[in-house]
């Protein structure tokens, strides 16, 4: 019996460059996780567009 497999798609919202190069990364080796997209988060930045523009239902979002 195969046994199906869904891949999660996950978009990833960061303020720090090395952080969010780090999520990317250990995101590679998860089979079951796709990254759809990444943002890195200022002041002027437009979150909220970059992310309806992809079908991810999940975000990952950094917090101080």
């Amino acid at each position: 019996m195969q046994t199906q497999t869904n891949t999660v798609r996950v978009f990833i919202a960061e303020q720090h460059p090395l952080m969010l190069g780090a999520y990317e990364r250990c995101a590679q080796d998860l089979k079951d996780i796709a990254i759809s997209g990444t943002h890195l988060l200022t002041p002027d930045s437009d979150l909220a567009s970059e992310l309806a523009a992809t079908s991810t239902r999940v975000l990952v979002a950094a917090t101080p």
